[in-house]
């Protein structure tokens, strides 16, 4: 799948919703797991890779477990993983934001998974993200 002209490869499980630049992960109905894209010119983001991560962890309305926090590099991509905790349920996500630059425009993807479920399939997921 081409999402914003980046290639994300997704199988058959997945449903896409180009319009929104979001694909689902669903089983029988319940969302498991998803991807997210949105592309920006840097005109109108002048923050760097760790200022939008930064801002992202701020501005997060969920309780973060900050032992989950990383920030790394993959391949010359930023990229920042934690945990958020679900106060009213006590479900962890696991939550993954990699920031692409493309010259004028930047491309930042998010994936979010139940924390059981990325646990479980960290192979299957890795695959797609990494």
């Amino acid at each position: 799948m081409i999402f914003d002209d980046l290639l994300l490869t997704l199988d058959e499980n997945w449903e896409v919703i180009p319009e929104q630049n979001i694909a689902l992960l669903s089983v029988n109905g319940e969302r498991y797991s998803y991807f997210n894209i949105n592309t920006l010119a840097k005109a109108d983001v002048p923050l760097s890779s760790y200022q939008i991560f930064t801002w992202e962890l701020k501005n997060s309305k969920a309780y973060i477990r900050p032992d989950s926090v990383e920030i790394f590099q993959f391949q010359g991509i930023p990229v920042l993983e934690y945990t958020i905790i679900d106060e009213n349920t006590s479900i962890e996500t696991k939550s993954i934001m990699m920031v692409f630059d493309r010259g004028e425009y930047i491309s930042i993807v998010s994936f979010g998974a139940y924390l059981s479920v990325y646990n479980e399939n960290q192979d299957y997921f890795d695959n797609i993200i990494y």
